[in-house]
């Protein structure tokens, strides 16, 4: 079951993130969930790196956008979002 909600949190996370780095036209659901969960991860490990102790479930939330819009970010620098945006077409 947790892997349940893995999905429809990074799903929500990646969407959040989309909005916010202005990509929502070229992201597809499953494009959405990978950049969410994956965010999160990235998120996770940039926020203990910097000693960012994120105690609350706002405080997780908002490292796991942060995550995934710097995940989006060296994804579109390297062109690698309009390819995968592209291949789940």
């Amino acid at each position: 079951m947790s892997w349940f909600w893995t999905l429809i949190i990074g799903a929500i996370v990646g969407y959040l993130a989309s909005i916010l780095m202005q990509a929502t036209n070229r992201n597809g659901i499953v494009i959405a969930v990978v950049l969410g969960v994956v965010g999160s991860v990235i998120g996770q490990v940039l926020g203990s790196a910097v000693g960012l102790p994120v105690q609350t479930h706002l405080g997780r939330w908002l490292v796991a956008v942060a995550g995934a819009a710097v995940l989006i970010t060296v994804l579109r620098r390297t062109g690698l979002l309009t390819r995968l945006a592209a291949a789940t077409r």
